[in-house]
């Protein structure tokens, strides 16, 4: 009979120590629910960026990179876009990746660098990739579109200057000088640009 008491008191015990365990739980999980209501998580200012305007051969069967139908896809999935740039003989900024525009060329005999090129030349270019075709685009085609947008969305230049032996060429006469044309180019085209601090160029240095 004692040892029943001991057990019934015992097991009263170990009700009341889990009704205890509960009640802390309960209590502490409200004012976590509390401090978050009251004090919500800041949100992160981070923008996500399409690769090349969101187009490539790796990922997107439907257009090819760099190009504005590329960019107006890209803006369906993401907040903004990345896209690459290059300067004509004529002084224009084009949208484009490579060196050699004949390795997007639908012409396989073609070879020509962009920075070697005047923009009749490059307006006649047309790029294939498997089954897609298009065009090479001036980035002020680009930028219109950007301004035809209610709020706009950050666009990532990345000014190519890699191509040090097309560079070096007479005509172009160096990276410095190439840089200065860049420069002259922007000014040109950006006093037309109606949505600032969106716009961000990368440079190597």
């Amino acid at each position: 009979m004692g040892a029943r008491r001991i057990m019934q008191s015992s097991a009263i015990r170990l009700q009341y120590f889990l009704y205890g365990l509960l009640l802390i739980f309960v209590s502490t999980q409200c004012k976590k629910e509390e401090v978050l209501l009251n004090n919500p998580p800041k949100q992160l200012d981070v923008s996500f960026l399409g690769h090349k305007g969101g187009g490539s051969s790796s990922f997107n069967a439907y257009f090819i990179e760099n190009t504005l139908p590329s960019v107006k896809d890209g803006l369906r999935w993401l907040n903004g876009v990345e896209l690459d740039i290059q300067l004509s003989l004529d002084g224009t900024i084009w949208v484009y990746h490579n060196d050699d525009m004949g390795e997007s060329s639908c012409n396989t005999n073609y070879h020509r660098s962009i920075a070697l090129a005047k923009d009749a030349e490059i307006e006649t270019v047309r790029i294939c990739q498997s089954v897609k075709r298009d065009r090479i685009y001036k980035l002020k085609e680009i930028i219109d579109y950007w301004n035809q947008t209610d709020s706009g969305f950050p666009i990532s230049l990345h000014l190519k200057q890699e191509f040090r032996d097309t560079l070096n060429n007479p005509k172009i006469g160096g990276e410095a000088a190439y840089l200065a044309r860049f420069v002259s180019a922007f000014q040109t085209l950006f006093p037309t640009v109606k949505l600032p601090g969106k716009l961000m160029i990368e440079v190597f240095n």
